[in-house]
């Protein structure tokens, strides 16, 4: 298994690279999406 992490200060383009490189490779968590740590844990 291996993954990616992507840190950085919003608005700097993580999602977009990670729609352009990863998108049909890779899943995607992050709290924006999952709306509570719980549920990103």
């Amino acid at each position: 298994m291996e993954g990616i992490i992507f840190i950085g200060i919003q608005a700097s383009g993580k999602s977009t690279f990670y729609k352009n490189r990863f998108f049909n490779t890779y899943v995607r968590i992050s709290l924006d999406l999952l709306n509570t740590r719980n549920k990103e844990y």
